[in-house]
């Protein structure tokens, strides 16, 4: 495994595990099922294996890691029915957060969604997409928010983390044209529930989605 930064110590070391086993999967340091053992990120980070194991079981429930009836861990494998599902669940969900938004939109609310467009654009032309990637996590998690339903915003949050679609997802982020058509796209979509217009805005969501979903299965069917 690559060399990686050693964790520093302090009162809640299982998160601070956590976050990092996180980043490195995101960062593709590790490969669709690949292997990874207990003692190994221990050693790397520098810290006991409580803590690796605590955050190991997390990351499981939350579909980053697949726990191996041997032992260990595996990095999962999207396939792609597993993502033509997460498409459909999340256009079921996402139609639905729009209508709900443009019902409780205010001001704030808008001016909130532009200045997360503006660190799109910030990120557009950048080698590394995770910024855009977070600006763009920063984008969807306002939206949810707005719909006022906090079941709607724990349903999307652990779909969007049960399918383990980020890897791929900063993948397809890798090429600009991707950026440049998934920030139009939200433009888009802020327009629309500025306007207060429930049709547009879930017509927009569902084309949008349509649109990752063909990119992420290209990134599938790309070797690595």
């Amino acid at each position: 495994m690559a060399m990686v930064s050693k964790i520093r110590k302090a009162a809640n070391l299982r998160d601070q595990v956590t976050v990092r086993v996180r980043e490195l999967l995101l960062q593709g340091r590790f490969h669709p099922g690949d292997r990874i053992t207990e003692e190994q990120l221990a050693e790397s980070l520098g810290v006991s294996r409580t803590p690796v194991r605590e955050a190991m079981v997390q990351l499981a429930q939350q579909g980053m890691l697949e726990k191996r009836a041997r032992g260990g861990y595996l990095v999962p494998t999207l396939s792609e029915a597993e993502l033509d599902d997460f498409i459909h669940v999340r256009k079921i969900l996402e139609t639905a957060v729009a209508q709900d938004a443009v019902r409780h939109v205010t001001e704030a609310d808008i001016a909130s969604m532009r200045k997360i467009l503006d660190k799109e654009r910030g990120c557009l032309d950048s080698s590394d997409p995770s910024g855009f990637f977070l600006a763009t996590t920063e984008f969807l998690s306002q939206m949810w928010a707005m719909s006022g339903s906090l079941g709607l915003v724990r349903c999307m949050e652990q779909v969007v983390r049960y399918y383990h679609f980020e890897i791929a997802s900063q993948k397809a982020l890798r090429d600009r044209g991707v950026r440049q058509r998934v920030l139009r796209e939200h433009e888009k979509i802020c327009h629309a529930i500025a306007r207060r217009d429930a049709g547009a805005a879930t017509e927009i969501v569902s084309a949008h989605l349509d649109y990752k979903h063909a990119e992420l299965i290209k990134v599938l069917r790309r070797p690595e």
